[in-house]
């Protein structure tokens, strides 16, 4: 369960980064932009449920 709990940390941290990159070449509405915001609720939902 701990390694489940840093395994999406560390997904979440990753996400963090590639939106910093992604925000500087699209708005939100571009579907890049939209699917990893998507990824990172999904993540959230997870780690919610942890």
């Amino acid at each position: 369960m701990l390694d489940s709990m840093v395994n999406i940390d560390a997904q979440l941290n990753e996400l963090t980064f590639k939106e910093a990159e992604i925000s500087k070449l699209y708005t939100k509405v571009h579907p890049a932009y939209r699917t990893l915001l998507e990824k990172r609720q999904a993540l959230e939902g997870r780690k919610s449920q942890t």
